[in-house]
């Protein structure tokens, strides 16, 4: 960690999983220090752990908000639920829809003018990180029906 930057290295598993390839010099990235488990929690436990890469499908305006279309792989599926928490480039975000492999997400002005939302057009992928109590649940449940 430096005064204006910090250096990271990428493993050959995250970068299978993501889109850091597709990056540029000067990219913006959205990064925050990590929270404390004794603080307040605004949102759900966002590990960092990129599940599969999303492309955006379609972007438009609803009053003041843009409303993100995002496509993954069938796989995934069961992960994502309306109401529910999921992460898109690292920001915790509500799904307002899903159907099939699609799920669409709200942006208030706020997110959208404070993150990289903003640059992002469709066509483009995005790192998608799913709720972690799905995938635990998903496991506890194969788990005692394999039993």
């Amino acid at each position: 960690i430096h005064k204006e930057c910090f250096v990271v290295e990428i493993s050959p598993e995250t970068l299978s999983r993501t889109n850091l390839q597709d990056l540029n010099k000067n990219d913006l990235l959205n990064l925050e220090k990590p929270l404390a488990y004794n603080g307040l929690i605004g949102g759900h436990l966002v590990q960092g752990h990129v599940d599969t890469i999303g492309k955006i499908e379609n972007i438009k305006e609803e009053g003041n908000s843009k409303i993100f279309t995002i496509s993954h792989p069938k796989t995934y599926t069961q992960y994502v639920v309306e109401k529910g928490f999921i992460t898109v480039d690292g920001i915790s975000l509500t799904v307002v829809e899903c159907v099939d492999n699609k799920f669409t997400l709200s942006i208030i002005p706020y997110t959208f003018n404070n993150t990289n939302l903003k640059l992002k057009k469709v066509g483009l992928n995005l790192n998608i990180e799913f709720d972690i109590l799905a995938k635990y649940v998903e496991k506890s449940l194969s788990t005692n029906k394999n039993n």
